[in-house]
């Protein structure tokens, strides 16, 4: 029985290996195939190393290793690796293309569909959700523009929270909680050491998955409720 389970969490792991490897190879060689909007020429120059390939896998390994210790239903280990390999890659090409894929987001909407007709997801509830969360960023977005005359959230933002909502359900606000909290340390930071200035734009969508891994793995939201209760 031991060996089973070691033999779980190594296949899960080098899963994970392998798709943190196929997200590096397509930011990095093939990026036009997921966004039309990026050159089809892709980046030969080897003198600009990044560490960006790198640690998409052992980041994607070490995710999976993490699910395949907790005691999770197949359906749910699944939904999570999806989920958690989807925001990877969203996250990789924000990082290194300032933009969220539309091609992306559709992955994300067909796979939401597929465990909908499976009942692995609430449809009405996941659907209602996302749209609130999506509200919200619009809300924000709408905000910056009335107060500083520039956007306070990227419409690819906006999309990938809908996404976010549809597998998380209401879960959504707690990391989105964490997600602005996270930023606003990391602006203050680097306003206080002179990095940035009022005007520079931060990518969301590491600190969305930053709080999605503390919401999953440190700091679930029914542990907050508890504290109440």
């Amino acid at each position: 029985m031991i060996y089973q389970e070691w033999l779980s969490v190594l296949l899960l792991t080098g899963a994970g290996l392998c798709i943190g490897s196929f997200i590096s190879w397509m930011a990095e060689r093939k990026p036009f195939l997921i966004s039309g909007t990026i050159s089809k020429k892709p980046d030969l120059n080897f003198s600009n190393f990044s560490l960006l390939p790198w640690l998409t896998v052992l980041f994607a390994g070490s995710i999976f290793f993490s699910l395949s210790i907790l005691e999770l239903s197949a359906v749910e280990a699944g939904r999570q690796a999806f989920f958690f390999s989807f925001l990877l890659a969203v996250t990789v090409f924000d990082l290194k293309y300032r933009l969220i894929p539309n091609r992306l987001v559709l992955i994300g909407i067909t796979v939401w569909l597929i465990f909908v007709v499976s009942d692995s997801v609430p449809f009405i509830d996941s659907l209602l959700a996302g749209t609130c969360a999506a509200f919200i960023l619009l809300l924000i977005r709408w905000l910056g523009f009335w107060l500083y005359q520039q956007a306070g959230m990227g419409i690819g933002d906006v999309k990938l929270l809908f996404i976010m909502g549809l597998f998380l359900e209401w879960e959504v606000f707690w990391i989105l909680y964490l997600a602005i909290t996270a930023g606003g340390f990391w602006a203050g930071a680097g306003l206080w050491l002179k990095k940035t200035d009022k005007n520079s734009r931060l990518p969301f969508a590491p600190f969305l998955l930053l709080g999605s891994l503390l919401a999953m793995f440190i700091f679930p939201y029914n542990q907050l409720l508890a504290l109440w209760m």
